[in-house]
């Protein structure tokens, strides 16, 4: 995976920048592409943290 200065430049993004294109993991394990998904409208990204 990139580092996040060669995906965002200065390696801060910007709020309300638009984020890349990457295929996550969905809670069933399916693959995801985020261009697909906010093809639709917004899009909110949520990392839970998991323990255990």
């Amino acid at each position: 995976m990139p580092a996040s200065s060669e995906l965002f430049g200065s390696g801060v993004p910007r709020v309300g920048s638009q984020a890349p294109s990457l295929t996550l993991l969905d809670a069933a394990g399916a693959p995801a592409v985020l261009s697909e998904l906010w093809a639709a409208g917004p899009l909110l990204l949520t990392f839970l943290r998991h323990y255990g």
